[in-house]
């Protein structure tokens, strides 16, 4: 079996270096092969890695609250995320929310946030006057 190594473990402090701060450890076995071989982590689901700051979806002609919820609980919390969001995927999540949801259409969504994430404000403004709840007329 390899040697274990450690990890080090934020708030101890050196007595003899009082303004030095050690780290606690944690020894972990080099041959670990499930998540369970490793000590406080009850999950190998890691968590969610927030690349994009968080936008304002209900900027987006056709996207309300709910929705925005909809979709930020699906990982799409910016206007970049839902630029790049195939409608059809879309469309699924909406699916899968119920009867409430499914028969909007997002088929303009990811072509509004396009211009949203590029600051195309005017552009986007003057295509949402077009738009009837998020559809093109």
């Amino acid at each position: 079996m390899p040697e274990p190594f450690a990890v080090p473990q934020p708030d101890s402090v050196i007595p003899s270096e009082p303004e030095v701060i050690k780290e606690p450890t944690i020894e972990i076995p080099l041959d670990i092969a499930t998540f369970e071989g490793i000590p406080g982590l009850t999950s190998a689901i890691a968590a969610p890695v927030i690349l994009d700051e968080p936008d304002d979806l209900k900027v987006i002609e056709g996207i309300g609250p709910k929705i925005e919820q909809i979709l930020n609980v699906n990982g799409i919390i910016s206007f970049k995320s839902l630029a790049t969001t195939s409608v059809d995927h879309i469309r699924g999540l909406l699916k899968a929310e119920g009867p409430r949801f499914e028969n909007r259409d997002p088929s303009t969504w990811p072509e509004q946030a396009q211009l949203a994430a590029e600051g195309r404000w005017v552009e986007l403004k003057e295509w949402q006057d077009e738009l009837s709840k998020g559809q093109r007329s």
